[in-house]
């Protein structure tokens, strides 16, 4: 459990956290700036998230700072490449296709504004959600499946340092999708496969209810 959050800490929070603050300090005043704000922020919440992991088994005296830092900023700045690629590519269509969920360029800085509840309720907003969440299920489940079986960067680490591996059971009883497959499948490319498309519902279904929860409610009006 506490590897777990570590590891939440790391990518759900900090990663989080990092772009809206340098995108936030930087206050692009064009669309072309906030998208290059976007692409920093991107890369950097890679590399922030990455050192904070590194200070963490630095703290636990698992492996020092000086055996996990430099290997795990090598592979993650390549690795935040493509996440600032990616995040551009969705932020740009995103902002194109749904009118008010961020802010005109020009005004003080770029803030969320969610706007009216119509924004997203307009026949142009599903159709431009449906089919991102569409293409994101068809990704996941076909691509999954020829993801790379070497370590990752952390796993490398750790077993250069000649860290034990830990048991996989008692983690593995209590997933969801335990090692990244649907339990019960048999064969390994199609129970990849399901659990990256379910995988990818579940995170949808957490991202609408927390745009759903978000947005503004306009005021009630006295009778």
């Amino acid at each position: 459990m506490t590897a777990l959050g570590g590891g939440v800490l790391a990518m759900a929070v900090v990663a989080c956290l990092v772009p809206g603050a340098a995108i936030g300090a930087a206050r692009p005043a064009s669309r072309a700036a906030f998208l290059a704000g976007v692409a920093a922020g991107a890369w950097l919440s890679v590399m922030v998230a990455a050192t904070v992991v590194c200070l963490l088994l630095a703290a636990a005296h698992t492996i020092p700072l000086s055996g996990s830092l430099p290997s795990m900023l090598s592979a993650h700045a390549l690795v935040g490449l493509g996440e600032a690629a990616v995040t551009v590519l969705v932020v740009a269509l995103v902002t194109a296709g749904v009118p008010g969920v961020v802010a005109a360029p020009g005004a003080p800085g770029v803030q969320l504004d969610l706007g009216p509840r119509s924004n997203w309720t307009t026949g142009r907003a599903r159709a431009a959600l449906a089919t991102a969440l569409v293409a994101a299920v068809a990704l996941a489940g076909l691509a999954a499946p020829f993801a790379s079986a070497l370590p990752d960067r952390l796993d490398h680490v750790a077993l250069s340092a000649g860290v034990p591996a830990p048991d996989p059971h008692p983690v593995a009883e209590a997933a969801l999708l335990p090692d990244y497959a649907m339990p019960g499948v048999g064969d390994a490319r199609v129970a990849t496969g399901l659990a990256g498309a379910i995988g990818t519902l579940l995170l949808a279904g957490v991202a609408a209810g927390g745009a759903v929860a978000l947005v503004r409610r306009p005021p009630r009006t006295a009778h």
